[in-house]
């Protein structure tokens, strides 16, 4: 059932997880979101003097249409001549991440910028004149520290109760939304049914299936961003080649491991052969780190190829390992050893959205 978070003119906590405690951004980190797109991009071309300003000068100010939020994995990696490099694991559509990024308390925080420069500019944009009077929602599927700072933070801004709903894929007997003439209704906890006008989207186990593809309510982000590379791989790794041919020549390129596409399962031992013995295999819809399987051994690949995947073709890339054995070009940078001299691998989260100004 959908229950309903009304506005504040200030709130106590932050919305952060609780392992954060006090922890602050990194001067490093703080100086850089401090920075204008043009400041940006003169600190950026100073360090990569192949790159043309122009180029990353368009990169940066395309006017995205449907895809406004966003979220990318990015492995730091170490070629042979030792050059450091971010190589793209993978975007996603409903990027998670916002509890971990220290922020201002109240009024100031992530949930509110995002909320305040881009699903309210969307609203008012894209809105269905027949339901502007209708209220506003979020629906979601995990996450729900995240969710509730957002749905909190939309309240605070529209000055209006938000209703926060879930909807999961293998409860369609407990389905709390429904879809009538393309508009989103939710039920609360009375039963009753209520029609949304705009509903910021963090439903990440195969969307379609509960959300359709065109809509009346203005669904942040449409589904539209989720099967044209948000949350399909395959899609994703050609919008990849697309944009690196696009670029040739301006030093802008979308790195990433080396890549089949449209394997087929029989043909998942040979392309792993290929890669030394040492892959990752995708399946085509997924991410969050759900449907990749590392395979670094025989009985890995055995394993793999034991189970059902539910899919006729795959991705499979090369795996960035460790210096010794990546079958990669790049190999893993991994953190500064500890007292006992371990390394750990890490990946980093970047969340990015479209502000409609410069």
């Amino acid at each position: 059932m959908a229950y309903v978070i009304h506005p504040r003119e200030s709130r106590p906590f932050s919305f952060l997880h609780p392992a954060m405690g006090g922890a602050q951004t990194h001067p490093t980190v703080t100086a850089f979101l401090q920075l204008d797109t043009e400041q940006i991009i003169i600190r950026y071309c100073k360090e990569h003097k192949d790159v043309q300003p122009e180029a990353l000068w368009n990169a940066l100010t395309y006017k995205p249409k449907h895809f406004r939020w966003a979220g990318a994995d990015l492995f730091p990696g170490v070629t042979a001549a030792g050059r450091h490099e971010m190589v793209v694991l993978e975007v996603n559509s409903c990027p998670s991440g916002q509890k971990y990024m220290p922020h201002g308390q109240g009024m100031d925080s992530s949930y509110h910028k995002l909320m305040d420069e881009t699903f309210r500019d969307t609203i008012s944009s894209k809105c269905d004149p027949s339901l502007i009077n209708k209220p506003l929602a979020v629906v979601q599927d995990k996450n729900p520290i995240e969710n509730n700072g957002y749905a909190s933070a939309l309240a605070d801004i529209t000055k209006e109760p938000v209703y926060v709903v879930e909807t999961y894929l293998n409860r369609p007997k407990e389905q709390n939304i429904r879809w009538t003439d393309g508009v989103l209704e939710v039920r609360d906890v009375e039963g009753q049914w209520h029609a949304i006008r705009a509903a910021f989207r963090y439903v990440t186990q195969k969307p379609w299936t509960r959300i359709p593809l065109t809509t009346k309510t203005v669904v942040f982000n449409p589904i539209a961003c989720c099967l044209s590379g948000g949350r399909n791989k395959l899609v994703a790794a050609m919008a990849y080649e697309a944009f690196n041919k696009q670029q040739e020549g301006t030093g802008l390129r979308v790195r990433i491991p080396r890549t089949f596409m449209r394997v087929t399962k029989a043909q998942i031992p040979t392309v792993v052969q290929a890669l030394h013995g040492k892959a990752v295999i995708k399946i085509p819809y997924s991410n969050c780190g759900q449907g990749v399987y590392t395979v670094t051994s025989q009985k890995e690949l055995d394993k793999l190829m034991a189970l059902d995947l539910g899919y006729e073709k795959f991705i499979v890339q090369s795996l960035i390992g460790h210096k010794n054995w990546s079958s990669s070009q790049w190999h893993h940078a991994c953190t500064i050893p500890d007292e006992e001299g371990r390394e750990y691998v890490f990946d980093t989260r970047m969340m990015v959205y479209y502000e409609n100004r410069l």
